[in-house]
């Protein structure tokens, strides 16, 4: 048996839910990343998908039930037994294989993952891995079972890959960990001059959740510093303060600010293809500031373009890279972006070099952690 083979319990979306969600198609992308990756490195990692298909099963595409699931019962009943004998199927399989692999990293935090490590734990030996993806767990008064299943997992882990550095407080002193996002990123070096169609002017999209909790406020202070019509502003998403932002543009108003609401991940692309730079904001002074991070991070340093964020302590150890840059004062940021933008070349010329030594290092950490 190879000493560095695994069994991945992910979640892999389908199709046509990636097309509507950019979480989504980014949760795929980093599967997929995790196993070429680590194929490339020398290990053999099986990915053992997780996702239910049950809304095909019982529902039609408008959400209603189908006719042989018009009984609320009856549902519930038809689900349940799916449900049962799908786990059992993976608990056969991992079984069946369970002399061609030493170690089982676990995706995401439904009862499906806690109850297969388990077993794959304490029936079967297996060394438990965490990639602890998201901040489910991390709101106790929201999220109760979370917490709960949190506890378990962390019990028969032996080691956890976290999204970013603040998840650390989650877990035990004693438990080894990496911070393993932005691993996957392009050696490519793409323009960093590409306009949006018609404009002359700079452009900076953000895009994501539009909440007050995710840093949006920090955002509106850009719109009408002194410089900022030299800068075109581009934001896509939804969220809880997005009436907020749209009479916050209708109030002052703001010629430099084009709001495009949620639109389809095709769409997504073709506004990062086009624009000068983005945009990232987070807001230490939120509870759930050390819950999430914007993965989205690592796709835009990637494209070789200038990516500007406020100073937090979540940001830290990526401003290493040519094309990172903090924003130090945000009272003044306009300044600071465009004197970025405007010498571009200069600061971001080549992201190969940096990028290529993240991999090694979050690599090799990552192989310590499985199989140490």
């Amino acid at each position: 048996m190879s000493q560095n083979k695994m069994i991945y319990l992910c979640n892999i979306i389908s199709d046509a839910e990636r097309d509507h969600f950019y979480f989504a198609d980014s949760a795929l992308k980093k599967i997929r990343g995790y196993k070429k990756i680590l194929e490339e490195n020398g290990v053999d990692i099986t990915t053992l998908s997780l996702s239910s298909p049950k809304r095909a099963f019982f529902q039609k595409q408008d959400g209603t039930l189908t006719e042989d699931a018009a009984s609320r019962m009856k549902y519930y009943l038809h689900r349940l037994i799916f449900e049962v004998a799908r786990l059992i199927r993976y608990m056969a399989y991992l079984t069946r294989e369970r002399k061609h692999y030493t170690t089982i990293m676990t995706y995401s935090y439904t009862t499906y993952n806690v109850l297969l490590a388990c077993f794959g734990h304490y029936m079967l030996g297996k060394k438990i891995v965490l990639d602890y993806e998201d901040g489910l767990f991390c709101n106790r008064t929201r999220h109760r079972y979370y917490s709960f299943l949190e506890k378990i997992i962390l019990k028969i882990s032996s080691g956890c890959v976290l999204i970013n550095t603040g998840l650390r407080k989650r877990l035990p002193e004693y438990m080894a960990y990496t911070v393993i996002n932005g691993i996957f990123l392009s050696n490519g070096n793409p323009a960093c001059h590409h306009k949006m169609s018609g404009s002359e002017k700079f452009s900076i999209l953000y895009s994501g959740e539009l909440n007050f909790d995710y840093g949006l406020s920090l955002l509106f202070q850009l719109f009408s510093q002194p410089g900022a019509e030299q800068i075109d502003f581009h934001i896509t998403g939804s969220g809880d303060n997005e009436e907020e932002l749209l009479e916050f543009i209708q109030k002052n108003p703001l010629q430099n600010v084009t709001f495009h609401g949620y639109v389809p991940l095709s769409t997504l692309k073709d506004l990062e293809a086009r624009t000068d730079g983005f945009a990232l904001c987070q807001n230490e002074d939120s509870p759930i500031y050390h819950t999430n991070f914007p993965s989205k991070l690592f796709h835009y340093l990637g494209s070789g373009k200038p990516v500007f964020f406020n100073q937090c302590s979540l940001f830290d150890e990526y401003e290493s890279f040519e094309n990172a840059f903090p924003i130090e004062n945000m009272e003044n940021g306009v300044n600071e972006i465009l004197d970025m933008l405007k010498h571009r070349e200069k600061y971001c010329p080549n992201v190969a070099s940096g990028i290529k030594q993240h991999t090694e290092d979050s690599v090799r950490k990552l192989k310590t952690i499985l199989f140490a």
